[in-house]
């Protein structure tokens, strides 16, 4: 499906691909997940959006990744002890329909740690869909990560800057699906 649901975007895992897709929720959405990825490396992930009929809809996710203990090297490749590691991510969004145009937005604050050196990095997250005047047709843009970079002691590493475009048909309009059900 590629990027596609950067043009869909309908539910709360709109905060991952396209925050404008918040704006689309009718009710509230939470969405939990866990990864087990490989070598003791797992991944937790969760996202609760709330929506407002005049308001908006305001959401905040959390992505962890965990990785277990393991061995650390002195510079002659000497056992010294053992280390973990972690990254993780909390972002607060909000999302508006205006018309057929939704955009969405979300400040998030990175964390990683590596033993005991740290590092904090602040970043913005930016989402449009826009519902064409073909029935079902939507279009959606997104820019990720936009914001400063990771500090380790002295050296800082950028961000990935990440933009994600998307378009998505729905053979049944929502009118017709809400009648379904």
């Amino acid at each position: 499906m590629g990027e596609s649901f950067t043009g869909l975007a309908d539910d709360a895992n709109a905060a991952w691909y396209n925050p404008a897709g918040l704006a689309v929720l009718k009710r509230q959405e939470l969405t939990l997940m866990h990864n087990e990825l490989f070598a003791g490396v797992r991944q937790e992930w969760m996202v609760y959006a709330l929506p407002s009929d005049t308001l908006g809809t305001i959401a905040f996710s959390a992505d962890v990744l965990h990785v277990q203990q393991f061995d650390a090297f002195d510079a002659n490749d000497a056992p010294i002890n053992q280390i973990s590691a972690q990254d993780a991510f909390y972002e607060l969004l909000y999302a508006k329909s205006v018309g057929p145009l939704s955009l969405g937005g979300g400040a998030k604050v990175l964390k990683s740690r590596l033993d005991a050196v740290t590092a904090t990095a602040f970043a913005f997250d930016l989402g449009a869909l826009y519902d064409t005047p073909i029935e079902g047709l939507r279009l959606g843009l997104s820019l990720q990560n936009l914001g400063s970079g990771l500090r380790y002691v002295s050296e800082t590493f950028d961000l990935p800057l990440g933009g994600r475009a998307g378009a998505s048909y729905k053979l049944i309009s929502n009118r017709e699906r809400e009648h379904e059900l």
